[in-house]
C-alpha cells in the first residue's frame, strides 16, 4: 500500500510538473525539447480584440480558454490559425493562435462601471495565463505645466451618466463639461462601448487649467451622489523648451483626425500664446556678435544663414563663396547660431575657416533656440545691405553669379517682392522648383506642394522666370524694406514649416508684389538636415498638420482662391 501511495505521488509530481507551473501559472517558456504540459501568451490588446497563443502537448484538442474581465467570465476562445514563430520552436505545424473581436465577449455596464481600470486574464480550466492586460477607464494619466497653465490628460468613462471632475490639493473642483476640455476617440475604450449605444462616445480628454496645481484627483459622483475617487497623479513641471512641449502635446491623441481638431484646440489655448509671450521675452535678450575680417561697409545683399545642429556644411559654402566675385565684393555673410549646444565647436570652427580663407565673416550667438523664423528675423536686424537673401545652411551654390541674377530681377523689376530659385537634390533631380497650395479634402488643409519635386531638371516646364504662389525659404531673396514692411517672419509657426509660404502671402497680399521662381540659379540642397533632429515621424507629421491648419486659418480666403485639390 505504501509503495502504491507512493509512485502515485511521484505521477501527480510529474504531472504537475508538466501540466502547469509550480506557480500555478501557464507560462510561454515553450522550448524545442517540450514534449507535454500546457503553454500560452496573451500577446496584446487593440481596438479589434485580444490576440495570443496556446498549446496542450497533452492534449491538443482541450484548448478551450476562457476571458475574464475582473475575475468575472465575459467570453469563451480556441486557438484557430497557425503561428510561424509556435511551428519553428515545436519544428511542427500546430494551431496555436486565438483571437477574439470584442463584440463577441460578454461585457456587461457593471464591469465597467466605476472602476480606474480593468484587467483582462486568458484561463485554460482553472489556471490563468501568466500575462494580464489592464485598460484604464478612469485615469489621470498625465498632468504637466505649461506657460503657467496646467495640462490635465487622462479618461473617464460614465456608463450611467455620472458626473466626473477634477479636484485640486484645495478642494477646488473643475468638471468636464467647459470649452477648456478636449474629449477624443480612444480606440482601445470604443469597441467596448458598443453594446451601450455609445460607441462614438470620446472617453479620453485634455483639460485645460488656467494656473498652476500641484495636485490632481480624478472623481465621480455615483448614484448614491458620493464622491468616489477614481485616480491621483503629482502636476510635473516642464522646462522652458518648445522641444519637449511639443512632443508631450502632440502625442496625446492617438487617431490622427482627432488631432486636427486638437492641433486647432492647443493652439488657441495653449501654443499660440506661449509663443507670443517667448517671442516677446526674446526681443528683449541680449546676444553676441562676432566679425571676422574686414567687414564690407555698405553691401547691396546680406545673406542670412541660420545654424542647427550641424554645422559641418559651412566649409562647403564659403569654398563656393571665395570663388564668387559678386559674394567677395558686394555680400555680407551672417551665420545665426540658434543651438546654444554648440556654440564652443561652432566658434572653433569658425575661427580655423577664417584662418584658412580669409573670407570676412560675421556670426551672431542668439543664446537660445528660437527656431527658423526667430534666426532669420535676428539675422535680419544686423543687415546692412540693401537685399536680403535668406538661405539654408545646406544649401551650396553650384556656380559663380548666381546671386547677382537673382540680385538683379529685383533691381530691374519693382513688381517683383521675393525671388525663389531652383534647388536640386545631390543626385541632380529638383527638389525646389516653385511652390503651389494643395488641398487634401481628407484634414481640410492646403499643404505646401512642390509641384515637380523628383524629376529631372529637363522637365521643368519653366525655361524662365515664372511666378508662382509661393518659393521656398531655403533660398529666398527680398528687399529690406518689404521684409520690414510685411513684419518679418511669422514666428508662431513650429519648426520651419508654413513660414515661408506665408511670407510669400504677406509679400504678395500687403505689398501687391508677384513671387518670382526663376530656373537660371540652381543651388544643391541637402533638405532638412537639422530638423530631422527634433523628434520622431509621427510627431512630424502632425507638427505639419498644426503648421498647415494654422496657415489654412490664417490665409483661407486666398488659399481656397489660389489653391487647388490634391
Amino acid at each position: 500500500m505504501k509503495i502504491l501511495i507512493k509512485a502515485s505521488k511521484k505521477i501527480i509530481k510529474k504531472i504537475k510538473r508538466f501540466f502547469i507551473d509550480e506557480n500555478q501559472f501557464i507560462k510561454p517558456n515553450l522550448r524545442k525539447d517540450s514534449k507535454v504540459g500546457v503553454y500560452g501568451h496573451l500577446d496584446f490588446i487593440d481596438e479589434k480584440g485580444i490576440y495570443g497563443w496556446f498549446v496542450n502537448l497533452d492534449n491538443p484538442n482541450d484548448n478551450e480558454l476562457t476571458i475574464k474581465i475582473d475575475g468575472i467570465e465575459v467570453g469563451k476562445v480556441k486557438p484557430s490559425f497557425q503561428r510561424e514563430d509556435i511551428n519553428n520552436i515545436l519544428d511542427d505545424t500546430v494551431i496555436s493562435g486565438f483571437f477574439i473581436k470584442w463584440d463577441n465577449l460578454d461585457i456587461s455596464g457593471s464591469i465597467l462601471n466605476q472602476k480606474e481600470k480593468i484587467i483582462i486574464e486568458i484561463y485554460y480550466k482553472d489556471v490563468k495565463f501568466e500575462q494580464s492586460k489592464a485598460i484604464n477607464l478612469n485615469s489621470i494619466t498625465k498632468a504637466f505645466i505649461v506657460n503657467d497653465k496646467t495640462i490635465v490628460v487622462g479618461h473617464y468613462l460614465c456608463i450611467e451618466n455620472q458626473t466626473v471632475f477634477l479636484e485640486d490639493e484645495h478642494g477646488k473642483r473643475y468638471f468636464l463639461d467647459t470649452n477648456l476640455v478636449f474629449k477624443y476617440t480612444r480606440n482601445d475604450i470604443s469597441p467596448l462601448l458598443l453594446k451601450y449605444s455609445i460607441s462614438n462616445l470620446k472617453t479620453g480628454f485634455i483639460y485645460i487649467i488656467n494656473s498652476k496645481i500641484n495636485r490632481l484627483t480624478l472623481k465621480m459622483i455615483n448614484s448614491e451622489k458620493e464622491d468616489l475617487v477614481l485616480n491621483s497623479k503629482e502636476v510635473e513641471i516642464f522646462t522652458d523648451d518648445i522641444k519637449s512641449i511639443v512632443n508631450s502635446l502632440f502625442g496625446l491623441t492617438e487617431n490622427i483626425h482627432d488631432f486636427i481638431n486638437f492641433a486647432k484646440f492647443i493652439r488657441e489655448n495653449i501654443l499660440e500664446e506661449y509663443l507670443k509671450k517667448r517671442k516677446q521675452s526674446l526681443e528683449n535678450l541680449n546676444v553676441n556678435v562676432y566679425e571676422y575680417g574686414e567687414q564690407i561697409e555698405n553691401p547691396e545683399v546680406s545673406i542670412i544663414i541660420p545654424i542647427y545642429k550641424r554645422f559641418d556644411f559651412v566649409e562647403h559654402q564659403i569654398l563656393e563663396f571665395i570663388k564668387d566675385n559678386y559674394i567677395k565684393e558686394k555680400a555680407e555673410i551672417i551665420y545665426i547660431l540658434d543651438d546654444p549646444g554648440i556654440k564652443e565647436a561652432f566658434e572653433t570652427e569658425i575661427g580655423l575657416l577664417y584662418k584658412m580663407f580669409r573670407f570676412p565673416i560675421k556670426w551672431i550667438d542668439g543664446q537660445v533656440n528660437r527656431g527658423f523664423s526667430g534666426a532669420n528675423n535676428l539675422g535680419a536686424k544686423h543687415t546692412k545691405g540693401e537685399h536680403i537673401l535668406f538661405l539654408n545652411s545646406d544649401c551650396i551654390p553650384k556656380k559663380e553669379g548666381w546671386l547677382k541674377e537673382m540680385v538683379e530681377l529685383l533691381k530691374n523689376n519693382e513688381e517683383i517682392g521675393i525671388v525663389g530659385c531652383r534647388l536640386l537634390y545631390p543626385d541632380g533631380s529638383i527638389q525646389h522648383a516653385g511652390m503651389e497650395f494643395k488641398y487634401l479634402k481628407e484634414w481640410d488643409v492646403y499643404l505646401n506642394h512642390h509641384p515637380y519635386l523628383g524629376l529631372d531638371p529637363i522637365l521643368d516646364p519653366s525655361k524662365d522666370i515664372t511666378e508662382y504662389p509661393a518659393v521656398t525659404g531655403a533660398c529666398m531673396l527680398m528687399r529690406k524694406t518689404d521684409f520690414e514692411a510685411v513684419g518679418g517672419w511669422d514666428g508662431l509657426y513650429l519648426i520651419g514649416d508654413f513660414e515661408d509660404s506665408d511670407l510669400c502671402l504677406k509679400v504678395n497680399t500687403i505689398l501687391n508684389k508677384k513671387i518670382i521662381y526663376t530656373p537660371l540659379v540652381e543651388l544643391t540642397h541637402l533638405e532638412r538636415q537639422s530638423y530631422r533632429y527634433f523628434s520622431d515621424d509621427t510627431t512630424k507629421l502632425r507638427i505639419t498638420l498644426y503648421n498647415a491648419k494654422r496657415h489654412y486659418d490664417k490665409w483661407k480666403e486666398v488659399l481656397d482662391l489660389k489653391g487647388t485639390e490634391f
